[in-house]
């Protein structure tokens, strides 16, 4: 558990089998072909899963990365994924058959259809990605600001009072 929830082994799980999976014919037998369509979802979501744990795991044994290399980690998902959504969003032909040949909704064409499919996939991930980089930053902020504030109180600690209000508790993420 500790080598496939290693930061760099995650990462690079995730990116890898995200991207073999887009391979034209990977992808065409994965949907004509039930059983290997649900398992390309398994698949999936264990890499996902296998992905987020360097952010969010709760156990001392396998623990998170510090904010710091949170945000790296998460900056560095975001441009991994260019790899991908790239090729599918400027390609000036279709990549997918299977898009040719289904039938027309809303009248765009099958090279539009995946050029769209690309730009969400990239935007929404991209949005995702910096919502959670803000939130990690203020988290760690937060963070440094309260040891700063024990620090000084520490040293003199009849004129600095900590603060009783709420903070910005550690959850995962």
């Amino acid at each position: 558990a500790r080598i496939a929830t290693h930061p760099v082994v995650a990462f690079a799980l995730f990116n890898i089998i995200f991207s073999v999976w887009h391979i034209p014919a990977l992808y065409h037998a994965s949907v004509t072909n039930q059983g290997l369509h649900i398992a390309e979802h398994l698949i999936f979501m264990a890499a996902g899963t296998l992905m987020w744990w360097p952010l969010a795991s709760n156990m001392p044994e396998l623990p998170r990365l510090s904010y710091p290399l949170r945000v790296v980690y998460l900056f560095l998902l975001s441009i991994a994924q260019l790899i991908l959504f790239a090729p599918i969003t400027f390609s000036r032909e279709p990549i997918y058959k299977w898009y040719v040949d289904a039938p027309r909704i809303w009248h765009i064409s099958p090279l539009l259809d995946q050029q769209m499919g690309g730009i969400i996939m990239k935007m929404g991930g991209g949005l995702l990605f910096l919502t959670l980089i803000i939130v990690l930053f203020f988290r760690w902020f937060g963070e440094e600001e309260k040891r700063g504030q024990a620090e000084a109180a520490q040293r003199d600690p009849d004129s600095y009072r900590l603060s009783d209000g709420p903070g910005l508790e550690e959850t995962p993420l």
